[in-house]
C-alpha cells in the first residue's frame, strides 16, 4: 500500500505534468439505463473489425439531435473520446477544429462525451464549454455526442482522450492524441498505408505490479533491489511517485511515461529550486534529449522504476540520480554565471490599492486566456509571468509586500524585452538592465 503521508512527502520532488493523457477509472462501468441489459452481449470493437450504425441520440451542435454513423458522408471518421474533467482533451479542441476545417468534407471528427457520471451531465458540459469560451473565447462548433454510454463498452478506455479512426464501416486505428496529426490524415484520405501506433489502453500502471513483468523482460518474480529504464511504454498511461510496503515502508519510486527534463527536476530539487527557465543552462552533447515537442514527446520520454530495501526519499532520489548517470552519463549543479539580466523596481507612479480578503484573489495568466489578470496577487506572481516570456533572467527587486493587481495584453507573450519594459512601465515598474553573476541550474554532460 502507500501510505498518505509518503505521497505528501514526495509531492515536493515531483513536477506533475498535463500534457500526458489523464487518467480515468473506466468511464464505462456504469451503463447508461437505456442499456442497461445491453452491455452484456455488446462485443468490444477491435481495430479491423466492423462497425455498427452507431446512432448518436443526444448531440450538440448540429441541425438535428440524433446522428447516425454511416450517414456520415466522411472518407474519415474520428472518434474523440473526452470527458469533463480532462484539461488536455478540452484544451485539444482547437486543434481537432482546424483539421476538421483543412480536410472538409473528407473528415468528420465527433467530440465524443459517453461517460453518465455526476461530471458529465449534460448541464455540467454546458457549463465547462461555457467557462471556457468565458476564458479563452473558444467554443467548439463541432458535433459533440453525449450520454451515449453504450460507446464505452464498444471501445473501452481507461485514459482520455482517446481516439478511434473509421473508414469504409471498420476501425482502422484506436490511438492517442499523439497519432492524431495532419500527414496521417491526408495519407488516410489519400489512400496511403499508414502504420499508426495502437493504444493498448486495457490496464494503466499500478506500483503494486513490476515494470518487468509488464515489459517481458524478465519473469516479475520479487527482487530484492532493483532499477530499471526505458522508453515510452504505451498503453499504461503516465504516473510518478514512491510506494510502501504493507507495513508502510518507502520501497520504490516510479516515473511512468515522463520526460526527461522532469526526471531529472525529480532527482535534483534543490539545484533546480525555484529557479525559471531563462536560468537554466543546457550543456550537453545532444541537447534534443531536452526538447518539448507535444506531438513528437514520446522521442524524450522514458520510464524508470526502483525497487529497493526499506529507505528514505532522500536515498531514493540518490540512486535515481546514480542510474540516470549511469545511463546518460549527464549532472546537475547549481553555480554562479555572469550574465545579462534584468531587475524589476517600482517607479515614481507605482501605488497600491488595498484589497478586502482572500477572496479578491484571481489567476487567469495562461496563454488562452481572454483576459489576463492577476488580482490580490504578491509580486513574485508578476515576476514568474515575466520570465516566463523573457529570454533573459528577471529578479525582483520592488521590496514590495503587499498584493498587487494588474492586467495584461492578450497577446504578452509575444513580447520582447523592449514591450515588456513599456509594459510594466505603465503599470508602475521599471525594468533595469543588469550584468553580474547569478545563480543558475546547469545541466552537463561529463567530460
Amino acid at each position: 500500500m502507500v501510505k498518505k503521508a509518503l505521497r505528501g512527502i514526495f509531492i515536493c520532488y515531483l513536477l506533475l505534468i498535463n500534457f500526458l493523457s489523464a487518467k480515468t477509472q473506466a468511464q464505462g462501468t456504469q451503463a447508461h439505463p437505456q442499456f442497461a441489459n445491453e452491455q452484456s452481449f455488446v462485443v468490444p470493437i477491435k481495430v479491423g473489425d466492423p462497425v455498427p450504425n452507431i446512432r448518436f441520440a443526444n448531440v450538440l451542435n448540429t441541425p438535428s439531435k440524433e446522428l447516425k454513423l454511416y450517414d456520415i458522408p466522411a472518407k474519415l471518421i474520428l472518434l474523440d473520446m473526452w470527458t469533463t474533467w480532462c484539461t488536455s482533451c478540452i484544451d485539444g479542441f482547437p486543434k481537432m477544429e482546424k483539421l476538421q476545417k483543412k480536410f472538409g468534407k473528407d473528415l468528420q471528427v465527433l467530440l465524443v462525451n459517453s461517460s453518465s457520471d455526476k461530471y458529465n451531465t449534460v448541464e455540467k458540459i454546458l457549463t465547462t464549454l461555457s467557462r471556457k469560451k468565458e476564458k479563452t473565447g473558444y467554443y467548439p462548433g463541432l458535433p459533440i455526442p453525449i450520454a451515449d454510454t453504450i460507446l464505452n463498452y464498444y471501445f473501452p478506455h481507461i485514459t482520455v482522450p482517446h481516439y478511434v479512426w473509421i473508414m469504409d464501416k471498420k476501425v482502422i486505428g484506436i490511438t492517442s492524441q499523439l497519432e492524431v496529426q495532419e500527414e496521417n490524415i491526408q495519407d488516410l484520405i489519400d489512400g496511403k498505408k499508414v502504420s499508426l501506433n495502437m493504444k493498448d489502453d486495457q490496464s494503466s500502471y499500478e506500483f503494486t505490479q513490476d515494470l518487468s513483468s509488464r515489459t517481458n523482460m524478465i519473469d516479475g518474480s520479487k527482487f530484492l533491489y532493483k532499477s530499471i529504464i526505458t522508453g515510452f511504454k504505451p498503453g499504461i498511461g503516465a504516473a510518478n511517485g514512491i510506494g510502501g510496503d504493507e507495513n508502510n515502508n518507502i520501497t520504490k519510486l516510479f516515473l511512468i511515461n515522463i520526460d526527461l527534463l522532469t526526471m531529472y527536476k525529480t532527482a535534483y530539487p534543490e539545484a533546480f529550486g525555484n529557479l525559471p527557465a531563462n536560468r537554466l543552462l543546457i550543456e550537453v552533447q545532444d541537447s534534443t534529449l531536452f526538447q518539448y515537442n507535444l506531438d513528437k514527446w514520446r522521442n524524450n520520454v522514458y520510464c524508470y522504476e526502483l525497487t529497493t530495501s526499506p529507505t528514505t526519499v532522500e536515498q531514493l532520489l540518490n540512486y535515481l540520480r546514480q542510474d540516470l548517470f549511469r545511463y546518460f552519463n549527464i549532472n546537475v549543479r547549481t553555480e554562479g554565471r555572469k550574465m545579462k539580466y534584468y531587475v524589476l523596481t517600482k517607479n515614481s507612479n507605482f501605488s497600491v490599492k488595498r484589497f478586502g480578503n482572500s477572496d479578491d484573489s484571481v489567476i487567469e495568466i495562461e496563454p488562452q486566456d481572454l483576459h489576463k489578470k492577476l488580482r490580490n496577487q504578491p509580486v513574485s506572481q508578476l515576476v514568474n509571468m515575466l520570465n516566463s516570456i523573457s529570454i533573459y533572467p528577471i529578479l525582483d527587486s520592488t521590496g514590495l509586500k503587499d498584493n498587487i493587481n494588474i492586467d495584461f495584453p492578450f497577446d504578452i507573450y509575444k513580447y520582447d524585452i523592449d514591450k515588456l519594459k513599456t509594459f510594466v512601465a505603465n503599470n508602475g515598474f521599471l525594468l533595469e538592465e543588469r550584468f553580474g553573476e547569478i545563480d543558475v541550474t546547469v545541466i552537463s554532460s561529463n567530460k
